[in-house]
């Protein structure tokens, strides 16, 4: 299912579905919550939010169930980028940050705590408070670079760049997508 969602998300959702039912039946609870997230992206994508926000807090309710949290976090980051999508910018808020606190609580993978950090700056984005979204962007830059993750520094440095332009600090703007581009012009991208 989720390799479908990035080019067949309708597609995603039939089989989604039809996997969810069996997952139920055989009492497969992970099973069950992750095919929820996935649903619900699909969903989110095809700009269904409704179905999306209510396949996320089924997800949601299934990784209580089993007491997972990481998972859980999962199910809330799901929720905060339907609500970021819609324009609900407090709800998608609240939802992020619940993701962070989960995250920090639970020694999640620093990989997912880089693309929470990402999701609450985009959101302070969204908002014009700038200066919180460079804080964000830059936890989130931190993170890729330990990782050495050459698209994902270069993507914070566009986003960073981005943020520094409505700040009106454009030579620092100019450095970081200056070195953007050498860094994409690097790497070579799919």
């Amino acid at each position: 299912v989720a390799n479908l969602l990035r080019d067949y998300p309708d597609s995603a959702i039939v089989l989604g579905k039809e996997n969810l039912g069996l997952a139920k039946k055989s009492g497969e609870q992970l099973l069950e919550g992750e095919l929820c997230l996935h649903l619900g992206n699909a969903m989110r994508r095809l700009g269904d939010y409704e179905e999306a926000i209510k396949a996320n807090q089924n997800a949601i309710a299934a990784f209580e169930e089993l007491g997972d949290s990481l998972w859980i976090a999962k199910g809330y980051q799901g929720l905060g980028n339907v609500y970021r999508q819609t324009g609900d910018y407090p709800e998608a808020l609240k939802a992020q940050i619940k993701t962070s606190q989960i995250q920090k609580r639970n020694r999640a993978p620093e990989t997912d705590k880089a693309r929470t950090f990402n999701q609450l700056a985009t959101i302070y984005q969204a908002v014009d408070e700038h200066e919180k979204a460079v804080e964000y962007f830059e936890k989130s830059l931190a993170i890729w670079m330990k990782k050495q993750e050459p698209q994902m520094i270069g993507i914070c440095y566009v986003n960073i760049g981005g943020q520094m332009i409505q700040l009106a600090r454009y030579e620092e703007a100019e450095t970081y997508l200056i070195d953007a581009k050498m860094l994409f012009d690097s790497i070579q991208l799919d």
